[in-house]
């Protein structure tokens, strides 16, 4: 009798451990997204993206504490397939079996928009939190800039662009497609924009601006189930040229 209730006691408190671990992985609620308070410190999602042969442009809602590790990511994804990785202003090249180029040192921000040349089909996948796009402003500068867009779902280029202030004749680009500015409405190939794209953008303004994509009550309505994301598959397709 005793070992029995010995045995009953282990079965209870494996049974409390098991309790106690679901309850710390609570779902993931978007923790400073302008949405809701968050209420669970486990908020991993998965993003996933297939690569063509060729340019490939392409951006990340991933966020990671320290942006190189997701450049890590990257590269290791790549299985040998990919060449080049670079931003506007950094570049990592694969020689020997070895990643080298000044990007090493700055990582994947969520602002920014890559190019990445395969040099044949694959897949990579990047793993971490939801980035809250309140927290990264791109700054837009006269002429093209390269932006990435850090959310994790579609949205009409007319919501997620509702915040900043066009100029006549400006342009926004992916590697395949093209809308313009004009008479204070977009017009062109573009009708949303698209988690894992990545984008250009060209400004005719002297000025520098600011570009935070939509917050808040306008999050909440485009996103009703953010936070709670499954695996999501971005396939980009290839370019001509760099």
């Amino acid at each position: 009798m005793k070992t029995k209730l010995l045995t009953i006691a282990t079965m209870v408190a494996l049974m409390l451990g098991t309790i106690t671990k679901v309850q710390a992985q609570a779902p993931c609620l978007p923790q400073m997204h302008g949405l809701i308070e968050h209420q669970s410190a486990s908020c991993g999602i998965t993003q996933m993206f297939a690569l063509t042969t060729g340019w490939n442009w392409i951006s990340s809602y991933i966020e990671m504490d320290d942006p190189v590790e997701l450049l890590l990511m990257i590269e290791s994804g790549l299985d040998g397939n990919g060449t080049v990785i670079k931003n506007a202003d950094y570049t990592t090249s694969y020689e020997d079996e070895e990643w080298f180029g000044d990007l090493d040192d700055e990582g994947i921000m969520n602002e920014q928009m890559y190019k990445i040349y395969v040099t044949a089909d694959c897949e990579f996948e990047l793993q971490g939190t939801p980035a809250n796009p309140a927290n990264h402003t791109i700054t837009i500068v006269h002429g093209w800039n390269w932006i990435g867009f850090p959310y994790s779902q579609t949205v009409s280029i007319e919501d997620a662009l509702a915040d900043f202030e066009a100029e006549e004749g400006d342009i926004l680009k992916t590697s395949e497609s093209t809308t313009n500015f004009e008479d204070g409405e977009w017009f062109g190939d573009i009708e949303e924009m698209i988690p894992g794209q990545g984008y250009m953008y060209y400004s005719n303004s002297n000025d520098e601006k600011e570009l935070t994509f939509q917050t808040g009550a306008k999050a909440h309505r485009a996103y009703p189930n953010f936070g709670q994301l499954p695996k999501q598959s971005f396939k980009v397709m290839p370019v001509e040229g760099n």
